[in-house]
């Protein structure tokens, strides 16, 4: 187990304020539901789901994209947050973003692809996490808070590939929070209506979805069923509102790239998570 992340409940609205970045303006802009969301809830909810959590688990990757996702609200976006988890050498990389699609106008800004150009760009200030993997098996697994889209999402993590001299990469795992039976293009058949090329690389990668499974302790996919409901109601939610609304570049394997981070690196992306994990000799 990782280490216990400091608990939310010692923490006023204050801090959280200056974790999520947000501002007394923007604060005030927030509906009474959100704020509650946003300073006691979810937060909560997170550190929980991240406490109980064995370590690689889709419980531990989900409760950093679920905080991944609260900061897509902030900005009106609807609240989903990704990771990829890059396992490279015996050493795990874990890149994050959150959606940003109604903020920036785009639909090229979904969480997934947000998480996708993290690793792609080999972004410093979006490692979330660097620790030892699992294993010595070299894979990247995407995780998200809700099912990817079949308009957008799905077809980007189909074709992404990173190349550095250590070679080619592809996802060819995908994890999933809650399923999105209205947009999402990856799970109980929705794969089916991809279009033929998507469907023949999916064939190609042997992708592999996961999805949770609140049942059985021994699945893959296994999250405690507590949080459930937490997971429904918060990240099934459409946009909250409020008042606030290329080149290829040179790539390193990762090793190089960030060979000089400590295992159990950690940004400051989830700070008071950060501090208790970080374990810097």
């Amino acid at each position: 187990m990782t280490e216990t992340p400091i608990a939310w409940v010692d923490q006023d609205v204050e801090q959280i304020q200056r974790i999520l970045g947000l501002n007394k303006t923007a604060t005030a802009a927030l509906s009474g539901e959100n704020k509650y969301l946003l300073f006691s809830y979810a937060p909560r909810m997170i550190e929980k789901m991240f406490e109980k959590a064995q370590d690689h688990s889709l419980q531990q990757y989900l409760a950093l994209a679920c905080w991944e996702g609260l900061k897509a609200i902030i900005t009106g976006n609807n609240p989903v947050g990704a990771l990829v988890v890059v396992r490279e050498g015996g050493i795990e990389y874990i890149f994050a973003g959150h959606n940003q699609a109604e903020s920036n106008g785009s639909k090229r800004h979904h969480a997934e692809q947000e998480a996708i150009n993290a690793w792609e760009d080999q972004d410093h200030m979006k490692l979330m996490w660097k620790r030892k993997a699992p294993n010595e098996k070299d894979n990247v697994i995407l995780v998200t808070t809700r099912e990817p889209c079949a308009a957008y999402c799905t077809g980007r993590i189909l074709t992404t590939k990173v190349t550095t001299s250590a070679g080619t990469k592809h996802i060819d795992t995908v994890m999933i929070g809650t399923k999105d039976t209205e947009g999402g293009g990856m799970c109980d058949g929705r794969e089916n209506s991809l279009a033929p090329a998507f469907k023949k690389k999916w064939a190609q990668l042997g992708l592999r979805v996961i999805t949770t499974d609140f049942d059985n302790p021994n699945a893959e996919g296994f999250v405690d069923d507590e949080f459930e409901g937490f997971l429904r109601k918060t990240y099934m939610l459409n946009r909250f509102e409020t008042k606030d609304h290329s080149t290829t570049p040179t790539r390193l394997p990762l090793a190089d790239k960030f060979n000089e981070l400590p295992l159990e690196y950690s940004h400051g992306m989830l700070p008071d998570i950060e501090r208790a994990i970080r374990k810097i000799k």
